[in-house]
């Protein structure tokens, strides 16, 4: 549901040429997928404000490394983005 309603809101978005700001809990990769910049917090702080794509290169930049075993179990489950920048934000 979250994905045909943001996927509804993009299409109007680009054809209106307009903006919007959404704040969504924990999207499935699917739903990020459909964002083209984001800001990315962690409590009330900045940690990336940019291009979608930018945002893991950006913290792989910094250090951070993905834990292989966690992104196999997250798969398992349903990846959810906020547990993947989580992974690389607290390791």
């Amino acid at each position: 549901m979250t994905f045909d309603l943001v996927t509804s809101v993009r299409i109007i978005c680009r054809i209106r040429q307009t903006s919007l700001v959404a704040s969504i809990l924990q999207p499935s990769s699917e739903v990020f997928q459909l964002f083209d910049r984001i800001i990315l917090l962690d409590g009330g702080q900045i940690m990336f404000q940019g291009p979608r794509q930018d945002a893991l290169p950006y913290f792989e930049s910094l250090g951070y490394v993905e834990k292989e075993e966690e992104e196999e179990e997250e798969e398992e489950e349903g990846t959810c983005v906020h547990t993947y920048i989580h992974t690389y934000i607290h390791t």
